[in-house]
């Protein structure tokens, strides 16, 4: 086909990958490789003399590099990543790679109809598609900013701030910046999220934002040194279960098996049929324990993007994972759950290992404690609404573009 489309006086041919029903090839999620797609791009060159463009997840400088000088293609074709970092080129041609804002192939912000009351949207990129409405100019004044809360939200109102002339003290309790986020790479075919964090990482370092770890802000030390505005990003937290027996031993948070403090036995019950909820699942069901996702409404993912959720349906059918759907847990006993669907009808299911992920709390202890007591003060990230970190940044974005 190709051949006649050359004879047929076509300029170039950008080669693209499925259809309809293999939607992941052409918008390759995290569990598919980088340049999933080239090698059907290198066929097609093989066969005819007109330019040939390679697309599909070409994710770094480097690789692009790789596909030209092992002549696969003429050219490369990027999409996501330009939406991440839309000056990926300019900065790899001055030889800037560390300061390109990857993509992490997520699909969550950009695919389907994106993110409510914005459109398509990047999780990694908080300006994309706020461009005409934010814009990050030196302040008219600089101010003392105080940000407490080292996760993404805090670090990137940190980022902006610093950037528009203000001074800015970012507090983290622990020894470490990155907050629950740390987590999110350990769950499975998400490595590629750690983007997220070296980047900031990265721009933090490279900033005028004076960092201070392992020091645990309270209200008494910002009222003594009245910063002008106090940031704060202190996260969220796991809502536990209003359940009987939540309190047993073998009953964990999300966040407590994706940092591996639990030692899951055979039969693990996930309450909870999220994103998360199902990642565990596939992590216990990889690991060699039988999983069994309890989810009360009528289907699990509900808010996951067309294309990852039917990712995830497919592994999971391919793993030794029970989904019950309409289906609530009652009551935890030891080594059983007790489980009734919508019809009434009680199950108890076996469990060594409970996990729980039905959502997250926001922590606000701080901003109650300083309301009428600082002039501005602010919440962002988790702390404002629990959500997926595009949320947290973009929060983190207006806030500080706005001081």
């Amino acid at each position: 086909a190709a051949k006649e489309l050359e004879a047929a006086g076509v300029d170039a041919i950008l080669v693209n990958v499925g259809n309809k029903k293999t939607k992941k090839q052409t918008l390759p999620p995290h569990s598919l490789p980088p340049g999933v797609s080239v090698s059907f791009a290198a066929a097609i060159k093989s066969a005819v003399n007109i330019p040939v463009i390679a697309m599909g997840k070409i994710n770094t400088p480097a690789l692009a590099e790789e596909i030209l000088a092992g002549g696969q293609a003429d050219f490369v074709a990027m999409t996501r990543a330009l939406i991440a970092d839309p000056d990926l080129p300019n900065k790899a041609r001055a030889g800037r790679v560390e300061d390109i804002r990857g993509c992490i192939y997520c699909l969550d912000d950009c695919a389907d109809k994106g993110v409510p009351k914005l459109g398509r949207a990047c999780v990694n990129n908080p300006l994309a598609g706020l461009e005409y409405e934010i814009k990050i100019e030196p302040a008219a004044e600089a101010r003392q900013v105080w940000v407490v809360g080292g996760g993404p939200a805090g670090m990137q109102a940190a980022l902006t701030a610093a950037a528009r002339g203000h001074k800015v003290r970012l507090f983290e309790a622990t020894g470490g910046l990155g907050g629950q986020f740390i987590l999110a790479p350990l769950a499975p075919f998400k490595a590629e999220v750690a983007e997220v964090l070296r980047w900031l990482e990265v721009q933090i370092a490279k900033s005028s934002v004076e960092v201070e770890l392992n020091h645990h802000v309270d209200a008494g030390e910002i009222l003594a040194a009245k910063p002008d505005v106090v940031i704060v990003a202190a996260g969220s937290e796991p809502k536990r279960l209003p359940l009987p027996g939540a309190d047993a031993p073998n009953v964990y948070s999300a966040k407590d098996y994706l940092a591996q403090r639990v030692k899951p036995g055979k039969d693990i019950v996930v309450i909870g049929g999220g994103d998360t909820g199902c990642e565990i699942a596939e992590r216990a069901a990889e690991d060699g324990c039988r999983a069994t996702v309890l989810e009360v409404a009528d289907e699990i993912l509900l808010k996951t993007k067309s294309i990852p959720r039917a990712d995830m349906l497919s592994r999971l059918a391919g793993k030794d994972v029970t989904i019950m759907t309409k289906t609530a847990a009652a009551a935890i006993q030891p080594g059983v759950v007790v489980a009734i669907d919508k019809d009434g009808r009680e199950t108890s299911l076996p469990a060594d290992t409970v996990v729980y992920s039905v959502g997250n709390n926001p922590v606000r202890g701080l901003y109650h404690d300083l309301q009428g007591k600082i002039s501005e003060v602010f919440l962002i990230g988790d702390a404002e609404e629990p959500g997926n970190v595009g949320h947290a940044l973009r929060t983190a974005l207006r806030v500080a573009a706005s001081l």
